[in-house]
């Protein structure tokens, strides 16, 4: 199922959903209230200064029309200039899904070695062995939110 299939079931019976609806609605809601979240001196920040230097990645559930029922969206954003690079939804989410959705990502948008950082938590299609190879493969570094101690 495409991720356009997916979507048009998430929206079949829903006033005003569709598909830019739901990806513009999960990056409102994670991304611009992440940015505007004051930092505490010490913590390392990421700064980008032009577009394609620092993106950053998150998975999120999606519900769908029945109970019980979720898929899953992808979304990779600039922080620069927060355009969504790249999105995708699946009804699943593993490492391989991962590994594909970013190379299709970073070959969409040209990036070259060692132009990229790629920030992302701690989740477990983020630290999977697939995505941190690709990364390594690419000459992207990675950055992962500090764990709470």
């Amino acid at each position: 199922m495409s991720s356009l299939d997916i979507l048009d079931t998430i929206a079949d019976g829903r006033d005003n959903a569709n598909l830019s609806s739901a990806v513009r609605q999960y990056v409102m809601q994670h991304f611009y209230t992440m940015a505007m979240q004051p930092r505490q001196n010490g913590r390392p920040e990421l700064v980008a200064h032009h577009p394609n230097q620092v993106w950053s990645w998150d998975i999120t559930k999606l519900q769908g029309p029945e109970r019980g029922v979720y898929y899953e969206l992808f979304v990779i954003i600039d922080i620069f200039s927060r355009y969504v690079v790249g999105w995708t939804v699946s009804p699943a989410e593993t490492g391989e899904l991962a590994k594909e959705f970013i190379d299709q990502a970073i070959t969409s948008q040209g990036i070259g070695r060692d132009q990229l950082t790629l920030h992302a938590d701690r989740g477990t299609s983020m630290t999977s062995k697939p995505v941190a190879q690709l990364l390594v493969d690419l000459g992207v570094a990675r950055s992962h939110s500090r764990p709470h101690v």
